[in-house]
């Protein structure tokens, strides 16, 4: 948003589940971050909830789920204006579909580069049907190498598919790519394309349900600026389950040296633009 501003930015979560990232998507359309350069009107009136729900799109293969990911939006929208469901306009877009994301090229919300923001928590599973394996393979030779990961051929379709030039890329994933042959060629021919911005180690973290070591990648969709990659590194997992795994000590501790970098960013950059402007840096 601090770079395309919150009154044009779009995002899509092309495994969106039930909706979690989508709802907190729209959340932050709706009341943008103090940090972004472009303010927009922050409220709880019609258009500004019109324009987060517009922002906000959202694609699963289980029906169900993306039945689950609508009425969230929806309920949402009614609290937000504090009315009933039906009373929230049917004009009003809900941008949530059943498709197969990684397949689905007539789906009209998996147009090409139309997003700012790609987000998601793909799948990390082995397709287990051979001729599905197959298709997504030859859908994605680049990435989509022996008993391949669905994540990664998730993450081919948002960086070279989905994400506007410049777009941001975000996924928390299973770190097995960096463990397994099949990420060989993900590795060393595929990510150098794009342009790494972080990487996360969220391997340590409590995530309740899943016992797959995870790690989150945030890419660009254009080539690589600059020879930093910002990388949080864990030293340990949680001590025992935290009651709230929102508020575990690896998550905390992720958030906090994110937070760090972010306001180290900011400071440099103002410090940069005050320096070629010849205001006094202070």
């Amino acid at each position: 948003m601090e770079e395309w501003g919150p009154a044009d930015v779009r995002m899509i979560d092309p495994a969106c589940g039930t909706g979690h990232i989508a709802v907190a998507a729209f959340h932050m359309v709706r009341v943008p971050p103090v940090h972004g350069r472009r303010p927009s009107p922050v409220g709880h009136g019609p258009r500004a909830v019109e324009r987060a729900l517009a922002a906000v799109s959202g694609v699963d293969l289980d029906a169900y789920a993306a039945a689950l990911a609508a009425y969230g939006l929806l309920a949402c929208s009614a609290h937000v204006l504090g009315v009933g469901l039906d009373r929230v306009p049917a004009s009003w877009p809900v941008n949530v579909a059943a498709a197969d994301s990684l397949l689905d090229r007539t789906e009209p919300l998996l147009a090409a580069g139309a997003y700012h923001a790609c987000v998601a928590n793909p799948p990390y599973i082995t397709p287990k049907d051979s001729a599905v394996r197959d298709q997504v393979r030859a859908a994605y030779p680049q990435v989509a190498a022996g008993k391949y990961s669905l994540a990664l051929p998730f993450t081919a379709l948002m960086l070279e598919y989905l994400a506007a030039p410049g777009g941001f890329v975000a996924q928390l994933t299973a770190n097995s790519f960096m463990k397994r042959e099949f990420g060989r060629r993900y590795v060393t021919e595929f990510l150098p394309r794009f342009d790494a911005r972080w990487i996360i180690d969220t391997s340590g973290a409590y995530i309740p349900g899943h016992g797959t070591p995870t790690c989150t990648l945030v890419h660009r969709a254009r080539p690589p600026v600059g020879e930093t990659v910002t990388v949080i590194r864990g030293n340990g997992g949680e001590p025992h389950g935290p009651e709230d795994p929102a508020r575990g000590l690896v998550w905390r501790a992720i958030e906090d040296a994110v937070d760090s970098r972010l306001a180290w960013d900011r400071f440099q950059a103002g410090a940069d633009f005050a320096r070629l402007s010849g205001e006094p840096t202070p």
